[in-house]
């Protein structure tokens, strides 16, 4: 039996550097995980943790040694000025995005956070309207389970950022985070009924999406060891947003992860038969 464990963080300060979107980012990375889209994860498996402290973080990353993990994490952080060093901020204080990373030896962070060289002190962002995204019914559990069985190990640490740049907040949610999964949501497959797409492919994207909201966020793919090939996203055909057009956009599958439904099909089978 294969297992994931996905973390969702929300730590978005207090006082004048509270950001807003934090309960918005975190409900609408939950429903694109339990989402067809997203690998159809079972509520169980996602833990949410609102604005904690180290200790709590610390107890729950210690304790993963599923399969598969993705940790996304919502809230303020900064480039070290002296060291350089990734940082994100928790309730009690700030801490290396490396220390996110489990025992699992498959591996996906997203940290959708500021990377400007600071040595104190975060600053607020603009707003910008946006529609939520919405989920249809399609089952791709046994597809996602299957290609964590087949992935390389491997740990891969996004970001919303470069270092030196701010990270947009909105009462909608972050900016990288919202953008990345309006993108998802309308993602169609190229030929086939089903394509995969891994998250380093949607990075390498997203920037010329960005810069149409006016923002000169570029994210990054700040820190990556092995070859994880565990997809981000499914595009599945016909199936959208609701009250959402489908627009055929320029990027491409991640070469190894493109699936047709009768993969799917034959996945489905071999797992019916197994547990007969």
């Amino acid at each position: 039996m294969v297992t994931r464990r996905a973390i969702l963080i929300g730590a978005p300060g207090s006082g004048e550097n509270h950001l807003y979107g934090a309960a918005s980012d975190l409900r609408m990375m939950r429903e694109f995980l339990e989402s067809p889209k997203g690998g159809s994860w079972l509520p169980q498996e996602i833990s949410v943790l609102s604005n904690p402290n180290w200790s709590e973080l610390a107890l729950r990353i210690v304790w993963c040694h599923e399969d598969y993990v993705m940790i996304y994490f919502f809230g303020h952080g900064f480039t070290d000025a002296e060291t350089g060093n990734r940082m994100i901020v928790l309730r009690d204080h700030p801490m290396q995005d490396l220390e996110l990373l489990t025992k699992s030896r498959k591996q996906l962070v997203i940290v959708d956070a500021c990377r400007n060289f600071v040595r104190g002190g975060l600053d607020g962002i603009p707003d910008f309207s946006q529609h939520e995204s919405h989920f249809e019914v399609y089952s791709t559990r046994e597809l996602f389970d299957q290609m964590i069985v087949n992935s390389p190990e491997g740990h891969m640490i996004i970001h919303a950022t470069k270092p030196g740049q701010y990270s947009v907040d909105t009462v909608n949610g972050g900016m990288f985070t919202h953008t990345l999964l309006q993108e998802c949501n309308q993602l169609q497959p190229v030929n086939q009924q089903i394509d995969c797409y891994a998250i380093d492919s949607l990075v390498k994207f997203l920037p010329h999406k960005l810069r149409e909201l006016d923002s000169d966020q570029v994210p990054d793919v700040a820190y990556r060891t092995g070859n994880l090939s565990v997809p981000f996203v499914f595009a599945i055909r016909g199936l959208t947003g609701i009250n959402k057009p489908v627009q055929q956009e320029s990027i491409k599958p991640a070469g190894m992860l493109t699936f047709t439904v009768a993969a799917l099909a034959m996945i489905a089978l071999i797992a019916f038969f197994s547990n007969d």
